[in-house]
């Protein structure tokens, strides 16, 4: 496979190949094996073995696979990582190469996939319920008098 493991300009690379953590928590091969299979070296292994984001990777894949079905979950999860460099790809090619509805198509993919599609309907209704829980709010001043 040969997988670079370096960050690129492309934000939708990691430090480590996506699936690595999967294939790390599946075990179904040496570590020594899946490290040669990516083109990973001992001593780059042994830095992302020491980096807190890679461990929770790899803890997080554990943890999903002991999960009754997680299995296939989770390599859908990885394949849709992976799938997001082709997404990239495609979104920045010319429009000569891919339409623009392909571009669009895969632009509201990602932002609705990344939570940021929360519509204008869903924003106005938020501010109409808040503006509808402060004239509601009441207030109540009690005046006890003074000492005097």
């Amino acid at each position: 496979m040969n997988v670079p493991v370096q960050y690129a300009a492309d934000p939708t690379t990691l430090f480590w190949p996506s699936s690595l953590p999967l294939e790390l928590a599946l075990g179904q091969q040496p570590v020594r094996d899946i490290c040669r299979a990516y083109g990973i070296a001992r001593t780059e292994y042994a830095r992302l073995r020491a980096d807190p984001a890679f461990r929770r990777a790899v803890e997080e894949a554990i943890e999903t696979l002991q999960e009754e079905g997680a299995s296939f979950q989770l390599k859908a999860r990885a394949q849709a990582e992976a799938l997001l460099t082709t997404s990239w790809g495609l979104i920045h090619r010319p429009l000569d190469e891919v339409s623009a509805s392909v571009k669009a198509t895969l632009i509201q993919m990602t932002i609705r996939c990344a939570g940021l599609d929360q519509s204008v309907e869903q924003k106005a209704r938020a501010q109409t319920v808040a503006q509808a829980a402060a004239l509601t709010a009441l207030t109540i001043n009690l005046h006890l008098g003074s000492d005097d």
